[in-house]
């Protein structure tokens, strides 16, 4: 996060130097956000709570450095207001994404994933998943992303 303080700061200095409103969010879009979202399609499910609201509360103050007259609203409309996303719902849609790209067959990761469950079988169970979601006794297994994608993208 340390990475993101000279980010947040140079923000601050182009609103101070009377760059125009409408501009500040693009430099928000192009230079802190995308640090705020790497790699959050595959580790977004380790993260803890703590982890998340430190990354939710980045977001929070350069939208309140962007437009200062949110600073009394919840969090939820303060992105409403901005046109972004909560990190946490754009996590989510990231990691969605990137599961239906792995299940593509031309993807390279596609062999990670379980064989797929014959359709004479899907129509006879209850939760009707195309990849079947192994159990194991560890839990090295449920921490990896795969897993994680199987139990809830299906």
């Amino acid at each position: 996060m340390q990475e993101l303080t000279p980010r947040l700061y140079y923000l601050k200095q182009l609103k101070r130097t009377g760059l125009p409103a409408a501009e500040l969010p693009y430099f928000y879009l192009t230079v802190i956000r995308p640090v705020l979202e790497y790699g959050s399609a595959v580790w977004h499910h380790g993260l803890t709570v703590a982890q998340s609201q430190n990354l939710e509360s980045l977001q929070k103050r350069a939208l309140r450095i962007i437009y200062q007259i949110i600073c009394d609203m919840p969090y939820e409309s303060t992105c409403a207001f901005a046109g972004v996303q909560p990190l946490s719902a754009q996590r989510y849609t990231l990691g969605r994404r990137f599961f239906r790209s792995i299940t593509q067959s031309d993807s390279c990761l596609h062999d990670l994933l379980p064989q797929w469950r014959d359709s004479e079988i899907l129509s006879r169970l209850r939760r009707h998943s195309v990849y079947p979601i192994s159990l194991t006794k560890t839990n090295n297994k449920y921490r990896s992303f795969i897993h994680y994608a199987l139990a809830k993208y299906q």
